[in-house]
Formats: C-alpha cells, structure tokens, sequence
C-alpha cells in the first residue's frame, strides 16, 4: 500500500485501524505479510560497481507494518527503560553520543583534577571501549528474548516479538530473476 493511501485511509477510519493493531497486540501477532522486506542496493559514490562494499543495503518495509514496529517499541521501551543502568547510552530515548563522550570527558578532567576520587589525588583515568561491527544486524534473537524475560516484559509483547522474528523474509532482483531468503537468527 503507498504511504500516502495509507495514510489517508487512517484518517478516514482510524477505529478501523486502532482495533487491527489492537488486535495485533492481544493476540501477539505480528501479520506474516508485514514481515517481507524488500532489499535495495544503493550505490555509495563512485566506488567500482563490482565490488559488495560499493553499495549500502536498504531493506524496504511495509508502512502499515513499521507502524506496529513503533506500537510494539514504544509498549517494550516503557517496561525496560527504567532498568537499564544510567550511563547505557546506546539505544535510548534522549541519550546520544554526544552524552556518552562528555561523560568520559568529565570524567577524565575530575580525574586530572583529583576530584574525583574521595580518598587521595588519583591524577589518572583509564578508558576501556567496546565497539561491536554491525550489532544491531548481529543480535540473537534467543539473547533478545532472553533479556526480554529476564527484564518481566509482558507476555504479550514476548509473543509479539517471538511473532516478528519468525518466518521473515528477505526480497532481492538478481540477474537471474527475483530471489527469496528466510531470514533466521
């Protein structure tokens, strides 16, 4: 469905649509045609076309279905965001990376300074990172769902979210003709 028809269409009935979604929510089903995802490759500047690392992959969804994906975060967000620890940055409603480095920075100059230790002058800071190439794309499902229980999400949302990893499927053009891979995790 184009997003401006579906947009139109909530407006002219929007109980319609909150009782689908609501629907979708109760019985903690994420609809099968809403997880297609269509693969586009764009091109990344003038790099040679015949090599993968030239095109930046972007997976086409559908709308009425990122409008569930937004439900369904937004209901998770609520439940787990009052429990992750205060300096997680990543991920977070109103935290960014700007945040993360003005904690480390303050953190180096209350050390310079000594101020940050209660006991003596300890004029030194150490900085260990941790930088995961591709996370997001490279989340287990079970840890997620494991996390999910562990942080007593609602069993709703878990089905919800056991619903939305299963049979996924990914839509790409080849020269060959149109291809479709099972996404697993």
């Amino acid at each position: 469905i184009p997003n401006i028809a579906l947009k139109a269409a909530i407006n002219e009935a929007p109980a319609m649509f909150l009782e689908m979604y609501n629907a979708c929510l109760r019985e903690g089903v994420f609809p099968r045609k809403w997880k297609q995802q269509r693969l586009v490759l764009l091109p990344k500047g003038k790099k040679p076309p015949d090599e993968p690392s030239s095109y930046r992959p972007l997976c086409m969804l559908d709308t009425a279905g990122k409008i569930l994906e937004r439900i369904v975060h937004q209901r998770i967000e609520a439940v787990i965001d009052p429990l992750l620890a205060r300096n997680q940055f990543g991920f977070r409603k109103g935290r960014s990376t700007l945040d993360a480095i003005n904690l480390v920075i303050n953190t180096a100059k209350d050390a310079i300074a000594g101020t940050r230790w209660r006991r003596g002058t300890k004029k030194y800071c150490l900085v260990a990172t941790l930088d995961i190439k591709n996370a997001f794309n490279s989340a287990n499902w079970h840890c997620i769902m494991k996390a999910l229980n562990e942080m007593q999400v609602p069993a709703s949302l878990k089905r919800m979210v056991l619903s939305y990893f299963s049979d996924r499927v990914l839509k790409y053009d080849t020269k060959s003709g149109p291809k479709v891979y099972k996404i697993t995790g």
